[in-house]
C-alpha cells in the first residue's frame, strides 16, 4: 500500500508531462490551441510556432470560364490569377 500511492503520483506526474508533437494546422487545432483572426486561418502553439489553414479558399478559380483572367483584385472572393500554364483553357494564345 505504501508504495502504491507514490506509484500513481508519478504516473500522473509523467502523464502530465508527455506532449504530441504538432505538425500541421489540423493537428494544432485539435489540440486545443487558439486560431487567430486572419485569412487564411492561423493556428499558434504554445511554443509559438503557427500553422496556416492550407484548405482555406483565397481566391475564387474561374478556369474555363472562357475569359483569361491574367490581371486580378487581391482581396478574398477576387478571381485567381490565369496564366497559359495554370488555366491553359482560358490563355491559350492563338498563333495569326
Amino acid at each position: 500500500m505504501k508504495l502504491t500511492i507514490p506509484l500513481i503520483l508519478a504516473l500522473v506526474f509523467l502523464a502530465g508531462c508527455t506532449q504530441v508533437e504538432i505538425t500541421n494546422y489540423d493537428e494544432c487545432v485539435a489540440a486545443g490551441n487558439p486560431i487567430m483572426e486572419s485569412y487564411p486561418e492561423q493556428c499558434m502553439t504554445k511554443d509559438k510556432v503557427t500553422f496556416v489553414n492550407e484548405n482555406a479558399v483565397v481566391c475564387q478559380d474561374n478556369c474555363g470560364d472562357g475569359e483569361c483572367a491574367e490581371m486580378v483584385c487581391l482581396a478574398i472572393g477576387c478571381p485567381c490569377a490565369e496564366t497559359p500554364e495554370t488555366c491553359p483553357i482560358d490563355c491559350n494564345e492563338v498563333s495569326i
